[in-house]
């Protein structure tokens, strides 16, 4: 909803987080409703970027954490908001945060896009959080910790979003072609868990394209 959008945009404002990433708004972009509500934070304050798609939203982070309050299932390492901040500040990496619609939150199609979870620590009996009210808790937490985070001398960042997608396309395209998905109907889900397997990795560039290689030794053999 756009009312929410703007009060999103207005927590990150008090924090001062500027990069907001719109994936398929609901209603049409710009809106009226989300700047009354924004109170002037998408007024030169925080810049929002509308997008097709999650991937194309992401596709220059390095890391990114989903926010949700369930797993559904899927073996990710799951974080606290502050031990997701202590991750973020002393990597340095190009991190962002990915928060769903507040009805439904993210997908299990939304979640194999992201290398880790964060939960938030609510009462078990009624764990529902506005958008806006989880925006504005990340934000403090930030906020609160201080001071950005330096990459250490011997430390390369993770590979970008975009290297990692054209990695699993390309192997899953070989593995279609190979005749891997022996249960079509399971193919989605598999498709995931491979995705799931290799995000917990966090590879850099240099393995990625070790990866690439290995995976180009094998389609040239076929």
């Amino acid at each position: 909803m756009p009312e929410n959008i703007g009060a999103a945009a207005r927590a990150m404002a008090n924090f001062g987080l500027t990069d907001l990433r719109l994936v398929e708004p609901r209603e049409e972009w710009p809106s009226v409703e989300a700047e009354r509500n924004a109170a002037g934070a998408l007024e030169g304050i925080v810049t929002a970027r509308v997008f097709d798609t999650l991937p194309d939203a992401i596709t220059d982070l390095n890391v990114t954490f989903a926010t949700t309050a369930r797993t559904r299932d899927m073996n990710k390492q799951i974080f606290t908001p502050h031990e997701a901040v202590e991750h973020i500040q002393t990597s340095g990496f190009t991190t962002g945060l990915i928060f769903g619609p507040e009805r439904t939150g993210l997908t299990n199609e939304d979640l194999k896009y992201c290398q880790h979870v964060l939960t938030f620590p609510v009462n078990p009996d009624f764990s529902s959080l506005n958008l806006a009210q989880a925006v504005l808790l990340m934000g403090y937490t930030l906020y609160e910790s201080a001071g950005p985070g330096v990459i250490k001398p011997d430390q390369e960042p993770p590979a970008s979003q975009q290297k990692l997608e054209d990695f699993f396309l390309r192997l899953e395209g070989a593995l279609e072609d190979n005749g891997f998905y022996k249960a079509p109907h399971l193919k989605e889900s598999i498709q995931r868990n491979i995705r799931t397997m290799f995000m917990r990795a966090d590879f850099t560039d240099q393995e990625l394209s070790t990866l690439q290689g290995v995976l180009s030794a094998f389609i040239q053999k076929n």
